[in-house]
């Protein structure tokens, strides 16, 4: 017998069926009510969200395909990854180094309990600051250590974790149990190793957001039209991870639109699942958003008030009290006390170790410039450092000259200021390592933006805007600049302005590891240069 359906006639509905409580509803289902509540001036449909609905869409039918992975996972499997990879660090740095040094692995048993009681004091530290939150992990600068997330607070938490141990042990005259050899190595070769599985695993896990298998948070919200713009707003949300189920747009034509929108939503809430509702309203309509909290209340789900249009570029920037106030901070400054603390440590082991391997190189320099000219060895000049103060800089002397006036002409080619010799040394900026002494002294740093001679500075903040924000951090002998070309002369404004918005991107996105990737460079760059004479 064939069915009705093969024989064109389309079957009735069962008016006895009862509905499916476990059937998923379509969120974007269109209904009688959203044909009504489109046309009506307080509900509006925009443009970008019909596209959104289709994105959701192609989503969840990836969904069903595979098992997506809570967005509120992601902290708890980067921070498994890690503890796993401190432990197997202490485990195996400590048998490699008993099997170098007596030939044996060593007691496990130590190298567990070490591994154990580190990872769980670096899974709280971090956790404390914040950098297991999935919004900190998917930074939305695309960098997996970066301002969010940065390489210094990370080092610094577990360089603190060893010292406090090493402090317990001493204090509990534990020390002769544990073999320090094995557990500097711990120390050494641990952060790297931790370094990596966080690139390796947060790297997944955007791969997974892009590929539709990482489920983020079902969100509803009610928005303004017109403070979404481009859609911008829901680009954003999605590359976070959040899943968009429910958008209602609502007018300023009146208040009674904002009330339908929280009843819509509340009646949407009893049949699909919401763990988050999210508000966009201009902020000086108070007394709408304060009618919309009321009534979404009812539903069982956090509610947050996202920064409109006026506000949002203030916000991005942090927040701090002021007294009893809240405060904005516009203008922080570049480095921490405790970046600060980590630069400095690395800026006084560098300029203290380097002469002790570079004195030979030194020691020849200084008597080649006695031979080649008269004149003195050293060639000191005022220069602008930090905060716009004043220093002596100390250089190999490498001109017959020693200007240092309100008129200093900057060298060009085939200056005939410049010795023999000079040439050689400036072209290897081997005349800048003297400057190793105004580190110690603290007057610069191995990395930061050049410090300019007194006349030139002046100069240059006049004719450059900004310039002056690169004096936020001290100057360097090397630099972000420097290790991407923009070395040597300046003959006009504009080869001023590439230096300076190298200098001051330097500044805004510093780190240790930019610091480290610096310093690696300048030695490749240094042999290639061209322009320096």
């Amino acid at each position: 017998m064939r069915s009705m359906s093969a024989r064109g006639i389309r079957p009735s509905p069962d008016p006895f069926r009862r509905p499916d409580p476990f059937r998923r509803p379509d969120p974007f289902r269109r209904t009688d009510r959203d044909e009504l509540s489109a046309s009506a001036p307080t509900n509006q449909t925009v443009q970008y969200v019909p596209s959104a609905r289709q994105s959701f869409s192609r989503q969840t039918r990836s969904h069903s395909k595979s098992s997506p992975i809570s967005f509120r996972s992601v902290g708890s499997i980067v921070g498994a990854a890690e503890f796993l990879t401190i432990l197997l660090a202490s485990i195996f740095t400590g048998g490699i180094y008993h099997l170098i040094t007596e030939s044996i692995i060593g007691p496990v048993g130590d190298f567990v309990a070490v591994g154990i009681l580190v990872a769980t004091f670096y899974w709280v530290f971090v956790k404390a600051h914040g950098f297991y939150e999935p919004e900190q992990i998917l930074s939305k600068d695309g960098r997996i250590l970066s301002k969010e997330v940065p390489l210094s607070k990370l080092l610094l938490i577990w360089t603190g974790i060893f010292a406090f141990i090493a402090l317990l042990a001493f204090i509990a005259k534990a020390g002769s149990h544990f073999s320090r050899g094995a557990e500097l190595s711990f120390c050494l070769l641990g952060f790297p190793a931790v370094a990596t599985t966080r690139l390796i695993v947060v790297g997944r896990i955007r791969k997974l957001l892009a590929s539709g298998q990482l489920a983020g948070p079902q969100t509803a919200i009610i928005f303004e039209p017109e403070e979404v713009g481009d859609g911008s707003v829901f680009r954003n949300l999605r590359s976070y991870g959040y899943m968009i189920v429910k958008s209602i747009a609502v007018s300023g034509g009146g208040a009674g639109g904002y009330a339908e929108a929280a009843d819509e939503l509340i009646a949407y809430a009893r049949k699909v699942r919401i763990d988050e509702v999210l508000i966009l309203i201009s902020w000086h309509r108070r007394a709408e958003i304060d009618q919309v909290l009321t009534r979404v209340r009812r539903i069982a789900a956090p509610v947050h008030l996202l920064a409109d249009r006026q506000v949002r570029p203030f916000l991005e920037h942090a927040i701090h009290h002021v007294g009893p106030t809240l405060a904005v901070e516009l203008r922080p400054v570049p480095l921490s006390r405790v970046d600060r603390v980590l630069k400095r440590s690395i800026d006084i082991a560098i300029a203290s170790i380097a002469p002790i391997f570079l004195w030979p190189l030194l020691l020849i320099v200084a008597v080649l410039i006695s031979l080649d000219s008269p004149g003195p060895i050293l060639f000191k000049q005022k220069r602008i450092g930090f905060d716009g103060r004043a220093f002596w800089i100390f250089k190999f002397r490498t001109m017959s000259v020693l200007e240092d006036d309100t008129c200093v002409r900057q060298a060009v080619m085939k200056d005939h200021r410049v010795t023999r010799l000079g040439r050689w040394l400036r072209r290897t900026s081997i005349d800048e390592l003297p400057q190793l002494l105004n580190v110690l002294r603290g007057e610069m740093s191995v990395v930061g933006p050049r410090p300019h001679a007194e006349a030139h500075d002046d100069a240059f903040d006049a004719a450059v805007a900004h310039y002056a924000w690169r004096r936020n951090v001290k100057p360097g002998i090397t630099g972000w600049a420097q290790v991407n070309g923009s070395r040597g002369e300046t003959p006009d404004v504009e080869s001023v302005r590439r230096r300076v918005e190298c200098d001051l991107w330097y500044v805004e996105n510093w780190s240790l590891w930019l610091d480290m990737r610096i310093m690696l460079q300048t030695v490749p760059t240094l042999l290639g240069a061209r322009n320096a004479y």
